[in-house]
């Protein structure tokens, strides 16, 4: 019994993740950055979405950079963002997903946005999997026994 409780914890643990970071991304902005001299993979949060990040070129510093600051309006949705561009092939947003693809001359960028909500619906869906995988099964002496008094069986009056 205390297995079954324990992998349930687990599976519980990445929706508390994503409420608390739901919460603490509506006012605050944060990137971390891996950088090389040709690639770069960046994670963001903001505005009630995770995005992920990648592309060729040097962003920022070599190596791991960080950026954080509080945002002035908190916002628990992503704001619409239109690209302006001539070099964006396209960017679309709905219902917090977002993805880009920007391609310049020298290099070229990828960003995919899942907003918490959705990462919250699919951890829920798959914490109900494993909950009715780890139920236990029903013991006999458990159960509600059912007690039938001598002499009211039909069987046994003649």
């Amino acid at each position: 019994m205390r297995r079954r409780w324990i992998i349930r914890g687990i599976f519980v643990v990445p929706i508390l993740l994503c409420l608390v970071g739901w919460g603490w991304s509506a006012g605050h902005y944060a990137q971390i950055c891996y950088s090389t001299r040709t690639a770069n993979f960046t994670c963001l949060a903001e505005s009630g979405t995770v995005v992920l990040a990648g592309g060729m070129g040097q962003q920022g510093s070599l190596g791991v950079s960080t950026v954080y600051y509080a945002l002035l309006s908190p916002r628990f949705w992503p704001a619409i963002r239109v690209g302006k561009g001539d070099t964006d092939f396209g960017d679309h947003y709905y219902a917090g997903f977002s993805f880009e693809y920007v391609h310049t001359a020298d290099d070229w960028d990828i960003w995919c946005g899942v907003p918490y909500w959705f990462l919250i619906l699919v951890f829920s869906a798959v914490l109900l999997v494993v909950w009715r995988k780890t139920r236990g099964g029903v013991r006999a002496i458990a159960a509600f026994p059912v007690e039938v008094a001598a002499g009211t069986n039909p069987k046994q009056t003649g």
